[in-house]
């Protein structure tokens, strides 16, 4: 699954005589760019084809919940945190249902419980049914369960119905329903004018052709913040050391040594808005380097360091209006120490956390932080590395 340059949105299908209006969505989505992922129930099989909706949408149709074409272990789950919104429409009584009341035993319903577990990003629902259904008192007791969870529900229209009566039930039009997708995904995309560069991983400085000085960073912090970045709308370039999966981003640059780090960074750092210094930067490298392998027999050895660059301060130096983030990995003294950098680097914020910890940090899933700028600091409690990155990202973003 890959991100495009307009994202990714799960269309979810249900059996209504509506449901052909959701290929004209899908034709619409297409031609600007996004990918659309399909998932349709067995009822609205019976009005409109998987494979029409394959076609539009150019990605196999998904109409069963244990349907191998979702990519994964876990297919569901995956596709769920890959989309940037959710859209059903049309959502019958049925469906509507289901998803206010937490069951999930169709591929609609199953998707949309993942989907909308965390409530992060823009779920909208769009009835379409006859009139008597809409105003059944359970429906419209759903509907306000669904608004108050924070779902975009678009109002059915006023008109004939497929029944030959008139009333409030028919499937919204398919430019509102365009419109209001658009505008839900550029609100949660408040990063979209931002060129950010992330780096991630460990320096190794070579002492002999097989030996380096390194540490113990795993690059998922960095990793994290990029992917929230980039979900949020920004253009990132990633710069890293690890090899973890490709967030999504639009370029991934690899360095090894601190001298790499900086050569790529003093290329691409003149054209971003914002850099992300995640990187762990070794800081001295052996003086020399031996150009053969050290061994146990030749005795002792004696390594002579001396500093590595400091990369983020020079940077700092000509910054213009860019926003620096910086990295604070401290056993001791942590926030004393990163106030102390966040001055002396001439940084916007910087992300301070206690490596003294064994719950959190390097090689963990897990972190806490605390997030310091010049006026203030603000602690994100322990919590998945991907959720800390949302949290770094929020404020970035009330800053930047």
């Amino acid at each position: 699954m890959i991100l495009t340059a307009a994202g990714n949105i799960i269309i979810g299908i249900t059996g209504g005589i509506a449901a052909y209006k959701a290929c004209d969505l899908i034709r619409l989505f297409v031609k600007d760019k996004f990918c659309v992922h399909p998932v349709m129930t067995k009822a609205a099989t019976e009005f409109i084809t998987p494979l029409t909706v394959s076609c539009l949408s150019s990605k196999k149709t998904v109409v069963d919940i244990f349907d191998s074409s979702i990519e994964g272990n876990v297919g569901h789950i995956e596709l769920a945190d890959i989309a940037d919104l959710m859209l059903i429409a049309p959502a019958t009584a049925d469906i509507i249902a289901k998803i206010a009341s937490g069951i999930a035993d169709d591929p609609v319903s199953l998707i949309s419980m993942a989907f909308y577990g965390t409530r992060e990003k823009p779920f909208v629902i769009v009835p379409a049914m006859n009139y008597r259904m809409y105003h059944n008192p359970a429906t419209q007791k759903n509907l306000e369960i669904l608004k108050e969870r924070g779902v975009i529900i678009i109002d059915p229209e006023e008109g004939e119905l497929v029944c030959g009566e008139t009333g409030e039930g028919r499937l919204a039009s398919v430019d509102v329903i365009y419109n209001v997708v658009i505008k839900a995904l550029d609100e949660t995309r408040d990063m979209k004018n931002i060129n950010a560069i992330v780096t991630a991983g460990g320096t190794e400085e070579p002492i002999d052709p097989v030996r380096v000085i390194s540490n113990r960073s795993s690059g998922k912090m960095g990793y994290a913040v990029a992917k929230q970045l980039k979900k949020r709308g920004a253009k990132v370039t990633l710069i890293s050391s690890v090899d973890l999966p490709d967030p999504g981003v639009d370029e991934i640059a690899k360095f090894k040594t601190a001298a790499d780090l900086k050569d790529i960074l003093d290329s691409k750092f003149p054209s971003c808005d914002l850099l992300v210094m995640a990187a762990a930067v070794a800081d001295f490298k052996p003086k020399e380097q031996s150009d053969k392998k050290l061994h146990r027999s030749d005795g002792g050895i004696t390594i002579e360091l001396e500093p590595t660059d400091d990369i983020i301060a020079n940077l700092a130096k000509d910054r213009g209006d860019r926003f620096i983030v910086g990295f604070a990995a401290e056993s001791e003294y942590m926030i004393s120490r990163a106030k102390s950098k966040l001055e002396s680097k001439g940084l916007d914020m910087i992300i301070a956390n206690d490596i003294s910890r064994s719950d959190i940090g390097f090689g963990s899933e897990y972190n806490e932080v605390v997030v310091l700028d010049k006026n203030c600091e603000k602690t994100i409690k322990r919590d998945l590395k991907i959720n800390i990155a949302k949290g770094i990202v929020d404020e970035i973003a009330s800053m930047i």
